[in-house]
């Protein structure tokens, strides 16, 4: 179920950018998906660094998985884990892995759906259309903010939050940052915001 959608037009695409939209291209063809963490503060004017994209992912069946790694490879990204134990990793043990470009110091954190709170992201996520051609799966920014709060709490993730929730300000579902707040005990007042 998608909750909202946003539109960036005239949007200034990066390297990062076109490298999140090759990933996702191929990735959409084997398994759901959704962006979260880091990325969705750049993608929306957050001038930071970052090395990786956080992707959660729902599940692949072996053969897909299989597919999914060849078509990585001949669009120039690797991994560092063995090919064969892969299913296991990922599907079996909910393991996180890494997926490198070969072409630039970037990777993917790529994590399958684990709990409660992901399962969120990936069902109630938002969708951001960019220059009328890319889309991506974003997690809500309601419960983006929350989690960076309660589950994360880096200076950065804080300064993630507070970006997101000023950038956000007039079209966030406050009821929904409330709700999401109180799920994840995240306390607002870190960026001084009362509800």
């Amino acid at each position: 179920m998608v909750n909202k959608t946003y539109k960036l037009d005239n949007f200034k695409i990066s390297k990062l950018d076109d490298l999140v939209f090759k990933f996702i291209k191929i990735l959409e063809k084997y398994t759901d998906y959704v962006i979260v963490s880091g990325y969705l503060a750049i993608v929306f004017g957050n001038s930071r660094p970052t090395i990786d994209i956080d992707v959660l992912f729902d599940s692949f069946t072996e053969e897909n998985l299989n597919k999914f790694i060849v078509d990585l490879k001949k669009n120039d990204f690797e991994l560092i884990d063995n090919p064969k134990d892969l299913y296991s990793i990922i599907e079996l043990n909910k393991e996180k892995i890494d997926i490198f470009d070969k072409n630039s110091n970037w990777n993917f954190d790529f994590k399958k759906v684990r709990n409660a709170n992901d399962r969120i992201s990936l069902t109630q996520h938002d969708i951001v259309i960019i220059n009328g051609k890319y889309k991506l799966n974003i997690a809500p920014i309601e419960f983006q903010i929350a989690y960076k709060l309660a589950k994360l709490g880096s200076d950065k993730d804080i300064k993630d939050a507070a970006y997101l929730y000023n950038y956000f300000k007039d079209e966030l579902d406050k009821t929904k940052l409330k709700e999401f707040s109180e799920l994840l005990n995240a306390k607002l007042s870190k960026i001084k915001v009362k509800l």
